[in-house]
Order: structure tokens, then sequence, then C-alpha cells
């Protein structure tokens, strides 16, 4: 469309409220976690301890996102029966434009698929102490770490 005339509907819409829009969205969450574990050390000699351990978690974690938008107030946008009285194109244009403004809200709107997502680790862990005298202790640790991720279904 030529410049002059995008700017005459750009200039058309320019006093529309931009809030238009009244959003309702739920989001509750619920999250239950469990693990099993085991921790223990050997010593190997008076100098020489061993550790081991195992760790095994389960969480589950569940979504019901919904998100309903709204139009609360139309007033202030133009009327595409008006404009067709000015221009037929430009009233074409008006009408295209309002209903793709009301499709975008439509889209917007909603519940997306329940989300539910489980997540399972199994976190080992070992390591040694080596005791230099009765007073001072090196000790290297290794262990397998976990944080568990989540779902959130995108309201877009």
């Amino acid at each position: 469309m030529p410049a002059a005339f995008a700017d005459t509907v750009f200039s058309i819409y320019g006093p529309a409220d931009p809030i238009l829009l009244g959003t309702d969205t739920t989001d509750p969450r619920a999250a239950t976690s469990s693990a099993l574990f085991a921790d223990g050390r050997h010593g190997v000699s008076d100098q020489l301890t061993v550790h081991f351990g195992v760790r095994y978690n389960v969480e589950k974690i569940s979504n019901d996102f919904a998100s309903t938008i709204t139009v609360e107030s139309a007033e202030n946008l133009p009327d595409a029966a008006f404009y067709s009285t000015v221009d037929p194109t430009l009233g074409f244009v008006v009408s295209q434009l309002t209903a793709y403004l009301f499709s975008l809200v439509d889209a917007a709107s909603g519940n997306p698929p329940f989300a539910s997502q489980e997540f399972e680790a199994f976190l080992p862990k070992a390591g040694v102490t080596w005791n230099w005298n009765s007073d001072i202790s090196t000790s290297f640790i290794v262990q397998r770490a976990y944080r568990s991720g989540g779902g959130k279904p995108s309201a877009c």
C-alpha cells in the first residue's frame, strides 16, 4: 500500500486506547518430590577413609495454565462502516485490520494442553579422605548434582 495511505490508516488507529484488553489468568502449579538415599564411609586404614553414597530423586510437576483475554471496550476502535462511506478501500482496510486485531485476541486466549512433567535422577557420590594426623585431613568428594526442571506452557 502507498505510504500516504498507510499513514492515513495509522492515524485512524492512533487515538484508539491501547488498553482494550482484560486478562484473566490462572496458573496453579503443584510439585511433589520424593527421594531415597544412602550415605556411608569406610575406614580403609588409620589414614584413608572412602566415602560413598547414592540418591534417587523423583519430582512431579503439574501445571494447569489458562489465560482468557477479552476486549472490554471496542468503542475507541475505528468504525469500518463510517470509513467505507468516505473511501471504500479505506473502509475495507479498516474492517480487515480490526478483524485481525480481534483474531489476535482470540488466539491469545485459551487453555494450552495440561502440562505434567516428571523428573528422575540417580545421583552417585564417591570420595576419599586422607588423615594427615589427628588434627588435619584432606578430602576429595565427587557427586552428581541435580536441579529439577519445570514445565510451563506458554500463553503466547
